[in-house]
């Protein structure tokens, strides 16, 4: 069996090997890239939208027909624009913890309180290295075996290996990108994946971005904000199950 070409593309404040743990399992049915994040090298500030396209064009450049997009957290904002931009790139999108628009929106549901979001970009700017670490345990709390995983996290991600500009950079995307427009341009099959007890960005999020593509929204029991690293083998089911070729677009 011809195996589909998937590119996987992480969120903010950890770097690509954090598919590490869910790889071998995704390895049986997909030809797997993997992108490094911009935060971790020098020049690739994606602080605005006009720098965010370039990026995207330039992975466009390099990406095969076709391509099935994997992507976490803010990752996930990154693979929505890439999917209206190039239709005919992307063939199917997977999102884990994500969103199309981080903050909570007018109505005070979906998304990351704003003033919690703001007092952590400015621990950021305090204290950067400091603040990532915190990130980490915000990443696994709700989950079940909360302190392995984040051993794992803090063994698969460096924090003294990042570039602190291009992490300032990042985090500014987090608070200012608004993909909610593009969605109406989706025409790809969706497949939106959360964990049950996210501590950085609500269940509620994903149920809803699963609702707008009018799919379900496959939770991942006692899982926090990193399924893919907690539970690789349910969040590999998730993503290997067979796609109902009938799904309803937009």
């Amino acid at each position: 069996m011809k195996k589909i070409d998937a590119l996987l593309i992480s969120g903010w404040g950890t770097h690509a090997a954090i598919w590490d743990p869910i790889i071998p399992v995704l390895e049986q049915a997909y030809q797997i890239d993997v992108i490094e994040p911009p935060w971790l090298a020098a020049g690739q500030a994606l602080g605005s939208m006009s720098a965010v396209d370039e990026y995207i064009d330039a992975l466009a450049g390099v990406m095969r027909e076709d391509t099935t997009l994997i992507a976490w957290s803010l990752g996930g904002l990154l693979a929505l624009r890439l999917a209206a931009r190039f239709p005919d790139k992307v063939k199917r999108l997977i999102l884990i913890a994500s969103t199309a628009y981080f903050p909570c929106d007018e109505a005070g549901i979906n998304g990351i309180d704003r003033a919690w979001l703001d007092s952590f970009s400015q621990r950021f700017v305090d204290a950067p290295e400091k603040t990532l670490q915190r990130f980490m345990t915000l990443q696994v709390k709700g989950e079940r075996q909360a302190k392995p995983c984040l051993r794992l996290l803090q063994q698969l991600c460096t924090v003294s290996e990042y570039n602190m500009d291009e992490c300032r950079a990042g985090l500014m995307l987090l608070s200012t990108m608004d993909v909610r427009a593009e969605l109406a341009q989706i025409g790809q099959q969706v497949r939106v994946i959360h964990g049950q007890n996210d501590a950085v960005l609500p269940l509620a999020a994903g149920q809803n971005l699963a609702r707008y593509f009018s799919t379900d929204c496959h939770v991942i029991v006692d899982a926090g904000h990193v399924p893919h690293v907690s539970h690789p083998e349910a969040v590999a089911e998730a993503i290997l199950q067979p796609w109902v070729e009938s799904q309803s677009h937009h």
